[in-house]
């Protein structure tokens, strides 16, 4: 396995933890009211928590994009130049 195949690997799981991470945010901000419906059917909680976990979740998701798809990618495609 040589660092093209490493490159190709690491952008096409970057692009789809970003689609991923998109409809997530698409799905949270379009039916809200319906995705807290669902999820308070198996633990009830309050909308303000309900907010807090799922930003919070957002946030924790996209860095883990960055450190493990994006970076390694940037770091190889220089080391490729």
């Amino acid at each position: 396995m040589n660092l093209e195949t490493i490159s190709h690997f690491l952008l096409a799981s970057l692009l789809i933890h970003w689609v991923l991470l998109a409809l997530w945010v698409g799905l949270l901000t379009l039916a809200k009211p319906w995705l807290f419906r669902v999820h308070t059917r198996w633990l009830p909680m309050e909308e303000k928590h309900f907010n807090i976990i799922h930003y919070a979740a957002i946030a924790f998701y996209k860095v883990l994009i960055f450190i493990f798809n994006l970076v390694p990618l940037l770091v190889i495609h220089f080391v490729l130049l």
